[in-house]
């Protein structure tokens, strides 16, 4: 439970006196509920706040700074590319990931010169079951196989940012470079975020 602080850390302790010194992390827990602007459910809202960027801080806290002072290791989290804009339809989703995904970035600015390593991972849609509760399109779709891959592979080449598939992670990039007029009168309508691969 990435939302219980001192349960983490002692995870994290647990695995480091049994294994040894944690060299790689990759947090991927994260949740999604479709909202309503109608009935707006701020409880809702808060627990995925409190899971998807508060849990990677737990985790942040949890394992980076044994990783510092052996100035060595990568820390990942997996994001969204919902976090590039404000998806209408995800308002907590595209808000709490786009917290990840500056979060991500400030700590790899942070440790830059320190050994350690920091990657965000936003991926499209991936065909998981909690992807695939929501009853919406998933344009791109890809298998958890695929998007294992694509971190794998990601990671193997210390890339920085691993962001897939690239016929949707290129759009949303370059979507946020629209004027914040443009982007409601492009896409409007409600759409579902892409979900992160989540085990």
């Amino acid at each position: 439970d990435v939302t219980d602080a001192a349960g983490l850390a002692a995870a994290a302790r647990q695995v480091a006196a049994g294994l040894g010194p944690i060299d790689l992390v990759v947090v991927t827990a994260g949740t999604w509920e479709r909202p309503s602007v109608d009935h707006w459910d701020a409880d809702a809202f808060r627990r995925q706040v409190e899971v998807n960027l508060v849990g990677l801080s737990n985790a942040v806290a949890a394992v980076l700074p044994a990783m510092l002072d052996r100035s060595s290791g990568t820390f990942a989290g997996v994001a969204s590319l919902a976090g590039y804009r404000g998806v209408a339809g995800a308002e907590a989703y595209s808000a709490a990931t786009a917290g990840q995904i500056a979060l991500l970035e400030a700590l790899r600015v942070q440790v830059a010169e320190r050994g350690v390593r920091v990657t965000t991972v936003n991926p499209g849609f991936v065909r998981t079951p909690l992807a695939g509760s929501g009853g919406f399109p998933m344009p791109f779709a890809i298998d958890p196989d695929a998007a294992g891959r694509a971190i794998c592979d990601g990671l193997e080449r210390d890339r920085v940012e691993i962001a897939f598939p690239l016929r949707l992670a290129i759009p949303m990039k370059l979507a946020r470079l629209l004027p914040a007029r443009l982007w409601p009168r492009l896409f409007g309508r409600p759409a579902t975020p892409p979900a992160a691969p989540r085990p």
